[in-house]
């Protein structure tokens, strides 16, 4: 699976596979083939009867691209009933050639608003629930490989539902769910034997791969990577991870050979290395410098996998008494909050105008975003590391606080986007809050705690509002009041809503 922090595609080797769409990449001399799956989707707007069944006609149905917003909504959209929501469909047909059937397949969808029912060839294989992070499929035990069209049916639903994070209604809230498959969709073909993708295999500071820096100056760098890998044969497996670090230039300027592990069948295992660069050239805003991490497992006949992780070299550090510094100066955080949505089409933009609103924001003299109040599009966090500029992560949250269903998904939506933007330079806080609601305490532990746990170390930072836990459980807090003991931001400038448990400003009370 491409990997959460911008993987780089390479060149596609012509005639692997047989699709009415173009492929993207294939890392030389490995078994990976990344597809973008973006091409000739059937659409309808609306619910239809049997739509999933992969001999259901949809002659008639318009083909459409991705990323796509299920209608042209209004210039001026707010208040109620304003936007479509409801069910829409999607359907594509494609075909696999013979030579894949010893692979897996897995098709990765960015983000899909906000319910999403998913089938291939008549098979349901998951519903999930939140429109902002990603989800993975193994279509591998239902795809056919005769040269026959296979069929994936995908029921989005971007109707109000408390359960689903936001959880407030679309009319009251103060951006929209605006409906459809709205970010990219890929199909990712790689051996039995595999790099995981973070989010699919869903295990706590671990899948795919993981990069940290114990330790950074300009004489000397330690990069720790840890690859997750699975083994699907039918038998064990056994074989080495070799990371190489690259330049700007291409030029190798680091290397190192893992041990040697044998994996079970259907087990996986993860690899832990520690890599010196000597002299690197650090990230930070003034001087985003990124280097290349060029991943390959071998299993003792040759690469049969391998994936490029864009990465930045860089140490941050929060205190009440400095504020924000990046290896070892200060920096001043001056920046810009930021919603993902454009007039007419709603969510559904394409990653270079996520490019373009990175560059507007430097070129305005900002080096600081919010990307509030949800997780937004990874091609905006590539741009953020390219062009410099430090980024708050939000959890998907506005003035609203539901029942055990709405929370416990509160706590998947924090561990997803951990796994999936934790490699990303640029991403220096976690606002693993929801925005402007009155949540408990217990629920405010546990989501700071899920965090760290997702990032262990001492460069993860959890920021909240101060009368909304801020000022004792998150490791920043946000200015609404005065603190000695904690960093503080201005999350909003002249905003004036307030959640103070001393003092009740505000017509919200916060939850026991």
């Amino acid at each position: 699976m491409k990997r959460r922090n911008a993987i780089k595609r390479t060149v596609v080797l012509a005639g692997l596979i047989s699709f009415c769409f173009a492929m993207e990449s294939v890392f030389a001399a490995t078994n990976r083939v990344d597809v973008n799956f973006d091409q000739n989707w059937k659409f309808n707007r609306g619910d239809v009867t049997g739509a999933e069944a992969p001999g259901f006609i949809d002659a008639a149905w318009p083909t459409v691209c991705l990323p796509h917003s299920v209608r042209l909504e209004p210039k001026y959209c707010s208040g109620s009933g304003t936007i479509y929501q409801g069910i829409a469909w999607y359907r594509k047909s494609f075909t696999l050639d013979s030579k894949y059937s010893g692979c897996r397949i897995f098709i990765e969808f960015e983000a899909v608003m906000h319910q999403a029912d998913l089938w291939i060839n008549g098979t349901q294989l998951t519903t999930h629930y939140g429109g902002y992070l990603p989800f993975t499929v193994d279509i591998t035990p239902y795809a056919k490989f005769d040269g026959t069209d296979n069929v994936i049916a995908v029921k989005a639903n971007n109707s109000d539902n408390v359960d689903i994070p936001p959880g407030r209604s679309d009319a009251t809230l103060d951006f929209h769910y605006f409906g459809g498959i709205y970010r990219d969709v890929w199909m990712h073909i790689t051996d039995k034997l595999h790099i995981t993708d973070p989010v699919y295999a869903n295990k706590t500071a671990d899948g795919g791969i993981f990069v940290t820096y114990p330790a950074a100056s300009t004489s000397s760098a330690t990069v720790q990577v840890k690859t997750n890998v699975k083994n699907e044969y039918a038998t064990a497996k056994s074989c080495q991870v070799r990371s190489i670090i690259v330049d700007s230039s291409n030029v190798i300027i680091a290397t190192d050979l893992s041990q040697l592990k044998n994996i079970a069948t259907n087990g996986d295992s993860t690899f832990t290395q520690s890599i010196t660069v000597a002299s690197p050239k650090l990230w930070s805003p003034d001087r985003p410098y990124l280097y290349s991490l060029r991943t390959y497992v071998n299993d003792g006949t040759g690469d049969v996998d391998s994936c490029t992780t864009r990465i930045g070299i860089r140490r941050i550090v929060f205190t009440a008494a400095n504020g924000f510094s990046i290896n070892g100066q200060r920096v001043i955080l001056t920046g810009a909050g930021r919603h993902q949505d454009y007039c007419y089409v709603g969510n559904a933009i394409v990653n270079s105008e996520h490019y373009r609103d990175a560059i507007r924001l430097r070129e305005s003299g900002f080096n600081f975003c919010r990307t509030a109040h949800y997780p937004q599009d990874p091609a905006f966090f590539d741009a953020c590391d390219k062009f410099g500029i430090c980024v708050i992560v939000c959890e998907a949250g506005w003035q609203y606080f539901g029942g055990t269903t709405f929370q416990q998904r509160t706590y998947q939506d924090i561990k997803d986007m951990v796994r999936r933007d934790r490699n990303h330079p640029s991403v220096v806080l976690w606002e693993s809050c929801l925005n402007e609601t009155g949540y408990s305490q217990a629920w405010a532990q546990t989501a700071h705690n899920t965090t760290h746990a997702e990032y262990p170390g001492d460069q993860c930072y959890t920021v909240a509002d101060w009368g909304a836990y801020g000022s004792s459980v998150y490791d920043c807090t946000y200015k609404e009041c005065a603190s000695s003991t904690k960093p503080v931001l201005t999350r909003e400038w002249g905003d004036q809503w307030y959640m103070n448990p001393y003092t009740d400003i505000g017509p919200r009370t916060l939850r026991a």
